[in-house]
């Protein structure tokens, strides 16, 4: 296969990648978006249009989040905003968007890992990778998302055989009974 070597061809290989995806793959829930900044608003506009005349139902998700100054960073259209590794301000995310005089309900996702990672940063599973403490770093991050009206998305990196590791499991296993016991107060 040939990669594209212009934008022009970047963006039909992506159209054709999302068609076939939301066409030979029976229902999709959620499609995101990463990297929205190098995508030209046209471009971000003709994705979501795709993605909306396949699958009507299917959330788009644009990774973006929160800037400097607590400042909400902007890209249209989306379903869902993903903060990665982004929180929202300490008064909360406030779900609504104004765009083109219309206001809509854009919920957020605080994104993060389980683990900590070293050239993946955590994203993608690696050997001998470390997990997060669960105290203090994923309860605190969990609670931190919670009292700032999002929802955290945790990545767990299935390993090569595309199963999740034993400590990721007992990680998650750690996790659970925290905020367990943390709802129960």
């Amino acid at each position: 296969m040939d990669l594209p070597t212009s934008d022009d061809q970047w963006y039909a290989h992506a159209r054709n990648q999302i068609t076939e995806l939301l066409t030979d793959y029976g229902p999709i829930a959620v499609l995101w978006l990463d990297a929205a900044h190098v995508i030209p608003p046209a471009r971000l506009q003709e994705a979501y249009d795709t993605v909306k005349s396949l699958q009507p139902d299917c959330l788009v998700v644009v990774n973006h989040g929160y800037g400097a100054n607590a400042r909400r960073i902007r890209y249209w259209p989306l379903d869902i905003i993903a903060g990665e590794r982004s929180l929202a301000p300490s008064d909360g995310h406030v779900p609504t968007i104004e765009h083109n005089g219309k206001t809509y309900y854009i919920p957020m996702e605080t994104c993060d890992t389980i683990a900590v990672g070293t050239h993946s940063k955590g994203w993608f599973w690696e050997p001998g990778e470390q997990m997060k403490e669960v105290q203090r770093e994923l309860l605190t991050l969990y609670r931190k998302t919670r009292s700032r009206k999002t929802n955290l998305l945790l990545n767990a990196a299935p390993d090569r055989h595309g199963r999740l590791p034993a400590t990721t499991v007992q990680c998650l296993l750690e996790l659970g009974e925290a905020i367990r016991k943390l709802e129960k107060k």
